[in-house]
């Protein structure tokens, strides 16, 4: 038998701050209510039954890890059998939320690491913010943002899902610098991101949101398959508002496309020369391509793991 002592929370409010004394526990879900906000301490690590989920909902979420002691999110099987297994938990779920941050987490073995649902009226900046964070090994998407949710996110590695890394559905926007978005699965054929900005809904209603910022900077956008970019969107004759920007990321495609609206100075089809991809071991050797060819103008001063960057000449992606 496997067991610890640990703070346990059944389809329950939860609110305050969660510390990092002991392991925390959640069965069905632990649920941020209206204007009420949630802070997860540095070290803190979260375990979550079977199905369970993370849920906010008009709240506020900060998770506050740092490197040396990022916050975990996994299930609550214990076993070595279980270690690498995905699906075993939903995921962080926003529910039109309020400003919410994450930094330093590690987001593994779920369905969704995180799923951005609308977000409340009264924002005015990113409903969720997300940096220095790895998320990993889910059995959907690595980050979902649906019908208007709006995300920033910086020094983020995203790899080992069943479908995308990042998905963009029906409306919203999303602002990332300095990420991995890799797809390197079983099949190698699905792409690292998908952006659609349409669906038809239970009701048969096809419903169509606007883009208004989709912005992706100095990233890797790299795996097996030849085409590592999905894109479908619908404009209805400039009814609804597109707009994107891919600028100085290394991008696996069939085609060079900077010389489309949307895509300025790309590196296209380099490997990347990651240490060992098998391992997902993804620093690089130092005749990589992402060596020193990030613009300075879209970087951040410190990789996932603090180091600082060379100011000048800083490399592309999270490392």
């Amino acid at each position: 038998v496997w067991g610890q002592d640990a703070h346990f929370y059944f389809s329950q409010f939860v609110e305050g701050v969660w510390t990092n004394d002991k392991p925390h526990v959640i069965y069905n879900v632990a649920a941020v209510d209206s204007a009420k906000s949630l802070t997860i301490e540095a070290g803190t690590r979260v375990h979550l039954h079977n199905q369970s989920l993370l849920y906010v909902r008009k709240g506020a979420l900060h998770i506050q890890g740092t490197s040396e002691n990022p916050v975990t999110f996994q299930g609550d099987r214990l076993e070595p059998f279980y270690k690498n297994v995905r699906g075993q938990y939903y995921g962080i779920y926003f529910e039109k939320a309020i400003p919410s941050t994450i930094n330093h987490a590690l987001l593994k073995n779920g369905t969704v690491g995180i799923h951005v649902f609308s977000e409340a009226p009264s924002n005015t900046g990113y409903t969720v913010d997300i940096r220095n964070t790895k998320i990993y090994n889910q059995a959907r998407y690595g980050i979902f943002n649906y019908d208007g949710g709006k995300i920033y996110g910086e020094n983020l590695l995203v790899y080992d899902y069943d479908l995308y890394s990042f998905f963009q559905l029906e409306g919203g926007s999303y602002n990332f610098r300095q990420c991995n978005f890799l797809s390197y699965g079983t099949d190698g054929s699905q792409p690292a991101i998908a952006i659609r900005n349409y669906f038809t809904r239970s009701d048969g209603i096809t419903y169509i949101g606007s883009i208004p910022e989709g912005n992706i900077y100095n990233s890797v956008l790299y795996g097996s398959g030849t085409n590592q970019i999905a894109y479908d969107t619908i404009t209805q004759g400039g009814a609804v508002t597109i707009n994107y920007l891919f600028r100085n990321n290394l991008i696996r495609l069939d085609e060079n496309r900077d010389s489309e609206q949307g895509f300025e100075q790309n590196f296209w089809n380099i490997d990347p020369k990651f240490q060992s991809i098998e391992d997902r071991e993804f620093l690089f050797e130092s005749s990589s391509i992402l060596r020193n060819n990030a613009d300075p103008s879209f970087t951040t001063i410190n990789d996932i793991r603090g180091i600082t960057r060379n100011p000048s000449s800083p490399d592309i992606g999270c490392y």
